[in-house]
C-alpha cells in the first residue's frame, strides 16, 4: 500500500495503476520523511573542490601568516621613523594585515 499524497490515505496498488514508479516512490518516501538525504558539510564541500593536500594547505598558511607578521612588523618601524612615512606604513601594515588573514 502506498500513502497517497494529495488526500494522505493509504491507496493499494490496482487503486492507482500507472501512477507508482520507482521515481514517484522515491519523491513519496520523501515526502513522508522516510528516505532523507544528508547534504555534506561545508568543510566537505571546500576539500571537494580543491585539489591541494592538507599539508600543502598548511605549508601556505604558515607562509602567508609569517609574510603578514614581517610586513605588519616593518610598517609599524616605518612609523616610528624620523621623519615618519605615513605612506609607507599604511601601505605595509594594511597588505600584511591582509595576507596575515587570507
Amino acid at each position: 500500500s502506498v500513502l497517497h499524497p494529495i488526500t494522505s490515505t493509504f491507496c493499494t496498488e490496482e487503486f492507482l495503476p500507472g501512477m507508482i514508479s520507482s521515481s514517484n516512490m522515491d519523491k513519496l518516501k520523501g515526502l513522508v520523511g522516510a528516505q532523507k538525504e544528508e547534504e555534506p558539510s561545508l568543510l566537505t564541500q571546500v576539500s571537494d573542490a580543491s585539489s591541494l593536500s592538507w599539508s600543502t594547505r598548511i605549508k601556505g598558511f604558515c607562509i602567508c601568516f609569517g609574510l603578514g607578521i614581517v610586513l605588519s612588523i616593518v610598517g609599524a618601524i616605518m612609523l616610528f621613523l624620523f621623519p615618519p612615512n605615513l605612506t609607507a606604513f599604511g601601505l605595509l601594515y594594511s597588505f600584511g594585515n591582509i595576507l596575515s588573514l587570507a
